[in-house]
């Protein structure tokens, strides 16, 4: 026999235990979740759940013990039909009238049907008896530790360990759920409980009867790993024991189709170095030890196709095919592939060097059909062939810049810039579509006659001006006329045409006014985005000044050395990332740029100081637009 002294200590060692366990555990923290950006595995579960229980509906096994203030159903019918509900009262035993009072309490529900169906089969004949449970008791719990709400709870003695937790409001973050211990006040015994499987394959958890005044305790979690990438789950994991790479990818759901295991690698929390990172070989995967905080990395395959070749132009099927070790031209191009007037004599391939280079290769269609196996080379991933046609050339376009596949395309009648984009894999994420610069051969050539005819014209005029000029001063303004009209012939007219695209998804669609048709020749330019403001002109300093939202016109002014004396202070204006003028100098955005013009402040002479602005202007404009 255990003695009351002995009781007493026995319970004030658990009770020490338990608070020992809390100070030891105290302020430990792990931040895996913080720099990875990864939710904990499994904690989610408990902001969805109820924190209410109902007490009746619950399953009860045989083996339940049954207690004070349990409920008993007992049911009779045959000869006689009765119903008795009845609770288990202090003395441990229900009260059936016409039977007696019968002793259950601490018997299983199993041994109670036996005892009871016994009884009153003792006291009647031809009848039949179920035995059952109706409410079962209440009692009071202790939900300790890692919790958010850690207290004493009011349970029944079936409620799962799951739901008790939830009442609590889960674990924390930093909780396990891999090691829950309850632990029995009646004899300070310790039962471990892992969350995991339930989570993870649905297995059940083993059946569990809680008593009065035992304590669920959860710990701080002694290990996680996180991981990222081309996984079914990603998200940070508890691990138990030691754990390999495939172990978490188990517990992660396991990789997905994509996933590019050459490129593994472990990001590690290393106490000298700080943050390193592993790259991880096939051969060592399985092998290779996870410790606490590792992030493992699974990134997908890559998302643009390599090995690959395209066929273009004027042929029957075009498009994209696979490619494969010795591949030749005769693999991909057939004589029955090509349309009735696609050009046989000559083709080429663009082909694409490990730098990014790109170069092109002049191939002979007509003989390689015929044989001449000199003729017919090996393709290399990522070539693209080039048929074109007797009737007209193709008409070829480049896109470089802030897209995924930069490079020179061939387009068809009736193709437009959204085309273009799709085909180049569409903008990337640090594209700025205002700043997009169009290009068009056919709007340079017309500018450069334009601007040719203009010089022409006034040199003319500047030589009769010289020899009407009145005094040294006049010479001087001809002479700067004469500077900036060279400036002229040395400048290089690009032929822009202004596009404000600033909707990706309208441009795609096909909804904007700027899908454009395209022309042969044409040159598109995808900037990023830009993060300064220009200032040219009559300043003291032309340069870029980084953008600052709460800098006006003044400020940007005075960053570049301020105003020469020549300047014209009236005439400022604002040539926009978009390739278009403002005069509207309250709102001055990145990648604009604030031209100051020059002044003549002579008052004579208005005709000559006119065509000297008219110069700088023109000047100005070509450098910023054209």
């Amino acid at each position: 026999m255990v003695s009351e002294g002995e009781r007493i200590m026995k319970r004030m060692l658990f009770l020490l235990y338990i608070l020992s366990m809390s100070f030891i555990l105290q302020g430990q923290e792990h931040t895996i979740s913080q720099y990875t950006g990864l939710d904990f595995f499994g904690v989610q579960v408990f902001s969805t759940m109820q924190g209410e229980m109902k007490q009746t509906g619950l399953y009860v096994p045989e083996s339940y013990i049954l207690g004070m203030d349990d409920e008993i159903v007992v049911n009779i019918w045959g000869a006689v039909e009765e119903e008795h509900r009845k609770r288990i009262d202090n003395d441990g035993a229900i009260f059936i009238p016409g039977i007696g009072k019968i002793y259950i309490e601490g018997k299983t529900l199993s041994e109670a049907r036996d005892i009871i169906q016994k009884k009153v089969l003792e006291r009647y004949k031809n009848i039949s008896v179920s035995v059952t449970t109706g409410a079962l008791r209440k009692l009071d719990v202790f939900v300790l530790g890692e919790v958010k709400n850690p207290g004493s709870y009011i349970i029944s003695p079936m409620t799962s360990i799951l739901e008790v937790l939830a009442m609590a409001g889960g674990p924390k973050d930093k909780g396990s759920l891999r090691k829950i211990r309850v632990i029995k006040k009646k004899d300070g015994s310790i039962k471990e409980y892992d969350l995991y499987p339930l989570f993870i394959s649905g297995e059940k958890i083993p059946e569990l009867q809680f008593s009065q005044g035992d304590i669920i305790f959860v710990p701080l979690v002694e290990s996680l790993a996180g991981i990222s990438g081309a996984v079914k789950r990603p998200a940070v994991y508890e691990l138990k024991g030691p754990s390999t790479i495939d172990d978490v990818i188990k517990l992660a759901g396991g990789a997905l189709p994509n996933a590019d295991f050459s490129r593994l690698q472990v990001e590690r929390i290393d106490r000298e170095k700080g943050k390193v990172l592993i790259d991880i070989s096939p051969v060592n995967r399985r092998t290779f030890t996870i410790e606490n905080l590792d992030l493992i990395i699974l990134p997908p395959l890559p998302e643009r196709l390599f090995y690959i070749v395209s066929l273009e132009g004027a042929v029957k099927r075009p498009g994209n095919y696979g490619w494969k070790t010795g591949m030749k031209v005769s693999d991909l191009l057939k004589e029955d592939d090509l349309l009735p007037y696609a050009l046989k004599e000559k083709a080429e391939i663009v082909r694409t060097a490990e730098d990014g280079s790109k170069r092109v290769i002049v191939i002979y269609p007509e003989k390689i059909f015929k044989g001449e196996k000199e003729y017919d080379i090996n393709l290399t991933p990522m070539d693209k062939l080039l048929v074109y046609s007797q009737e007209r050339p193709e008409k070829r376009v480049t896109i470089y810049g802030q897209v995924r596949y930069p490079g020179e395309y061939v387009v068809i009648r009736g193709d437009r810039l959204s085309d273009l984009v799709k085909r180049a894999g569409g903008f990337t994420n640090y594209a700025y579509l205002p700043g997009i610069v169009f290009l068009r051969e056919t709007i340079r050539a017309e500018k450069e006659k334009q601007v040719a005819s203009f010089i022409k014209e006034k040199e003319e005029m500047l030589k009769k001006e010289y020899e009407r000029a009145e005094g040294t001063y006049d010479k001087q303004l001809i002479e700067q006329a004469r500077v900036y009209l060279e400036q002229l012939k040395n400048m290089e007219v690009k032929g822009r045409l202004p596009l404000n695209i600033t909707d990706e998804k309208q441009l795609l669609e096909g909804k904007s006014e700027y899908d454009i048709p395209l022309e042969d020749g044409d040159v598109i330019y995808v900037p990023v985005a830009p993060v300064s403001v220009a200032v040219t002109g009559e300043i003291n300093l032309p340069t870029n000044i980084l953008f600052n939202k709460r800098y006006k016109l003044n400020d940007y002014i005075q960053k570049a050395g301020g105003y020469t004396k020549n300047a014209d202070r009236k005439n400022i204006f604002i040539a926009k990332a978009n390739g278009t003028a403002s005069y509207d100098l309250s709102r001055i955005e990145p990648g604009d740029t604030i031209v100051v013009p020059f002044e003549v402040k002579e008052r004579k002479r208005t005709v000559l100081k006119d065509i000297i602005q008219m110069f700088y202007q023109l000047s100005l404009g070509l450098a910023v637009y054209y």
